[in-house]
């Protein structure tokens, strides 16, 4: 830009960084000149060129860039005309400058913002958990799918002998709820294990397509599911479904990770209960043989 300036104007134009080691000496000789707060110099060079040099600032109001502009003495017009590119010039960088430092920090910003929302989502969750473990896990469920902008969400496992959804969000009324295990994607994650997401892409395209028949049905894309320990063995898969092609970040996979461990938990907490309750009820069986067993002696 500064190259096509200087051949439009016809006049040699310079730009260094203010604070680099290698600026030309004319251009050291005036920066103190700049930390003073002045923004534009006129100097003239000799008795045929005059200079006018001007400091472009950065987000910290610091000099960052020195800009020169040559122009022979003795040509008005032509010494207007070169102003008004220089002053062009300068407004052009400026904006180029600005925008170089700015949108940068404005990713930075939204994305931390988000993720810090994100997460804080998470934790409301967890304050808000009930004694109920299978409500928990529904909660968890929706949560996740809302989180990750899901098209479906869901937390398969084994009920018996088939495969069910214990939690799920926004799930069309229609689909099928218990199937039998085999040629499903969460059987075969639940079978495979394992501390990471898994994620299938061109699920139309899968073999799943020919043994999973939601997967045409809803027009289907993406699959990313991770297994859910419960103790030493896993009991189950949350799955985010999608009718798009779904990217996972790294975030992402945090997020499908808490909620997979915290899921896990809810499932061990159920199973103690049900062995408590188990145990209640033959305590109490023991009990009553007893009594009658004393009432007949």
């Amino acid at each position: 830009m500064i190259k096509g300036l200087s051949e439009t104007a016809q006049l040699p134009i310079t730009i260094g960084r203010f604070n680099d080691p290698l600026l030309p000496s004319d251009l050291k000789s005036i920066q103190e000149v700049f930390y003073k707060g002045n923004e534009i110099l006129i100097k003239p060079l000799n008795n045929r060129e005059i200079a006018g040099y001007a400091a472009l600032k950065d987000i910290f109001n610091n000099p960052a860039l020195i800009l020169k502009i040559e122009t022979p003495r003795g040509i008005y017009k032509q010494g207007v005309t070169a102003i008004n590119y220089f002053l062009i010039a300068l407004v052009l960088i400026g904006l180029i400058f600005g925008q170089m430092i700015y949108l940068p920090l404005e990713k930075e910003v939204v994305r931390r913002e988000r993720s810090e929302n994100r997460f804080a989502e998470l934790n409301k969750c967890f304050l808000n958990f009930g004694t109920d473990p299978v409500n928990n896990i529904k909660e968890l469920t929706i949560l996740c799918g809302k989180l990750l902008g899901a098209t479906y969400a869901v937390y398969n496992r084994f009920q018996k002998d088939l495969l069910g959804p214990w939690g799920e969000w926004d799930l069309p009324s229609d689909f099928k709820q218990l199937a039998k295990p085999e040629g499903h994607i969460c059987y075969d994650i639940i079978k495979q294990g394992g501390l990471e997401p898994v994620v299938i892409k061109d699920l139309q395209k899968s073999a799943y397509a020919k043994t999973d028949p939601n997967i045409l049905r809803y027009d289907l894309k993406t699959y990313v599911g991770q297994a859910v320990k419960s103790g030493d063995s896993y009991t189950g898969a949350l799955c985010l479904l999608y009718k798009n092609d779904f990217i996972l970040t790294e975030e992402d996979k945090k997020i499908v990770g808490i909620v997979t461990s915290a899921i896990g938990i809810e499932e061990s907490r159920w199973k103690s209960e049900q062995l408590l309750r188990e145990a209640k009820k033959q305590a109490e069986v023991a009990t009553r043989a007893k009594s009658v067993f004393l009432a007949n002696m």
